[in-house]
């Protein structure tokens, strides 16, 4: 199964932006694209003689960007594509209290035990 770090390496090296994992941070003022991974538990299981067998881990990735021509959500979905995660883009909402983009991918992976 795919840890949290190397999903957050494998989004880092294809758009060049740092995302920080579980945080949730303030708008960072130096820069213009920044975002949040996070593994939120378990999806659901495979049970068999009375033991799971495999399990479904989901998690999110957040973007925050000011450019409307932005790259990196592209290559966010290119990223957990390489990594073989089954991922839906859930939202993409204008925040315009920091007047920025916030994409939100939610990603989803079976594994053995």
């Amino acid at each position: 199964m795919t840890d949290l770090m190397a999903i957050k390496e494998a989004v880092e090296s294809r758009t060049g932006v740092i995302f920080t994992p579980y945080a949730w941070q303030q708008t960072p003022k130096d820069r213009d694209e920044w975002g949040t991974i996070t593994m939120d538990g378990q999806a659901d299981a495979v049970w068999g003689d009375g033991h799971m067998e495999e399990q479904g881990l989901e998690g999110s990735v957040h973007l925050f960007t000011r450019s409307v021509t932005s790259g990196a959500p592209g290559a966010v979905q290119q990223a957990l594509n390489a990594l073989g995660l089954s991922w839906r883009l859930n939202y993409v909402n204008y925040e315009s209290d920091a007047r920025i983009l916030h994409y939100e991918w939610l990603w989803r992976e079976w594994g053995a035990v």
